[in-house]
């Protein structure tokens, strides 16, 4: 923005990759919290979320509830924006580890997962809203993709899922194995669903593992 001073340079359709997470049972969790509690532990989540997705060059689109939309590819073009969404999706769950341990140090819940939805296409990025409040963000049905996926991560109870699409630019640095071939709302076609097991060649205790042990 600061460099082209025209705001309307920003509004095109992007090939981008496109991530969506959301916090497994938060609801469930904050109806037990008061509201102060909520916030001492949403605020420094999303501070570390943010955080890792900004060092991997991504952009965070919004914030909603314990929700985070986030993207890769624009407005900084990145050839390998889907390999960035991925090696940000892992560091995303080393960073939530990490505050785990802190939580449980101050005697907070620690039963939290996250799930991560990710997905590579072609979308509108762009500012869109009103006189009184405008975003950044993205719109079209890969990133709808993206969405869907995060929430199979509850059906398939396992950390992250990718597209064909993503997968087919990532394969080389990360394992991931084939879910299911899923008809997801929105699409009339079944799109293929990747678990992401880890990068390639990492430890075993560095792998994902299914929620479901």
């Amino acid at each position: 923005m600061m460099s082209t001073q025209d705001l309307n340079s920003l509004n095109k359709r992007s090939d981008i990759s496109i991530i969506f997470s959301d916090i497994r049972g938060f609801t469930t969790l904050s109806e037990k919290l008061a509201p102060e509690d909520v916030v001492a532990l949403l605020n420094p989540y999303l501070e570390a979320m943010s955080k890792v997705i900004y060092k991997h060059g991504g952009t965070v689109d919004k914030y909603e509830g314990d929700a985070i939309i986030a993207f890769f590819g624009e407005p900084v073009p990145f050839k390998d924006h889907a390999i960035r969404a991925l090696r940000a999706s892992l560091d995303m769950r080393i960073a939530l580890e990490e505050l785990k341990q802190q939580w449980e140090k101050d005697g907070r819940p620690t039963q939290i997962e996250m799930g991560i939805g990710i997905n590579s296409g072609d979308v509108f990025v762009g500012l869109l809203g009103s006189a009184q409040r405008i975003n950044y963000t993205v719109i079209g049905d890969n990133a709808n993709l993206a969405s869907r996926l995060q929430d199979l991560t509850k059906t398939y109870a396992w950390p992250i899922l990718i597209s064909e699409s993503t997968y087919q630019q990532i394969k080389d640095e990360f394992d991931t194995e084939f879910a299911d071939a899923v008809t997801v709302k929105g699409k009339t076609k079944p799109v293929n669903v990747y678990k992401v097991i880890g990068r390639k060649g990492a430890p075993k205790s560095e792998q994902l593992q299914s929620w479901q042990k």
